[in-house]
């Protein structure tokens, strides 16, 4: 996971430094940097819950862009993101809703396709590090209610996936959306009886709408 760690921030910080020095030597905007931020809609496609309308969170972060060719660039980003879902259950004794709030690091490395001087296609690969998780349950029995921090080897720390979207731009500011679709399950395996077992099939899957500037 060290490793994997490394070659991700090494790719960002790679496309950062590497194009300043260009940039410091050439008007034509060989690099840009941005802020964004915006919302995030997410689920995790569980088979058993009775319904799961997914939940609502937010992303924040910065981007670099390499402008390789008229219509061509390469665009890495670090954004804080928030993930995980919200499904509702009902039985014979009580009815409730449960949420899982899922905190990671996301490194999406994508290249963008400009199909005009306002609109571009994005599309590449992302990893994501997982910083903390937060489970809450609300019933019409109270006695089952609770908020926690959810033990960490219960995820798996590391989470990747595929990143599709439609960008548009004037001048400084940018806004998109995106769909991020993960690729591995994110619960760790556990041993029972010298048998491993995965209780859920859960992948992360993310819908984003967002705004940012570039410099």
């Amino acid at each position: 996971m060290k490793k994997l760690i490394q070659n991700a921030f090494g790719i960002f910080l790679y496309q950062v430094l590497a194009t300043t020095q260009v940039k410091a030597q050439d008007d034509d905007k060989v690099i840009d940097f941005g802020i964004k931020g915006g919302l995030n809609y997410s689920w995790l496609g569980l088979e058993d819950a009775d319904e799961e309308p997914g939940k609502i969170g937010f992303h924040a972060g910065i981007l670099s862009r390499i402008n390789i060719a008229e219509h061509f660039a390469l665009q890495g980003e670090a954004l804080y993101s928030q993930k995980g879902t919200r499904v509702t259950y009902e039985n014979a004794f009580f009815e409730g809703e449960a949420k899982l709030l899922l905190h990671y690091i996301e490194i999406p490395v994508l290249l963008v396709v400009k199909l005009s001087d306002n609109i571009n296609i994005q599309g590449g690969p992302y990893v994501a590090f997982l910083l903390d998780a937060k489970a809450k349950n609300e019933s019409s029995a109270d006695i089952f209610d609770f908020e926690d921090e959810v033990d960490d080897d219960f995820f798996k720390t590391t989470d990747y996936g595929l990143s599709v979207g439609l960008g548009f731009e004037m001048k400084k500011f940018h806004s998109g959306i995106r769909y991020n679709h993960g690729l591995q399950e994110i619960e760790e395996e556990k041993e029972i009886l010298g048998t491993n077992y995965t209780f859920s099939d859960a992948k992360n899957s993310m819908a984003q709408i967002f705004i940012g500037f570039i410099f």
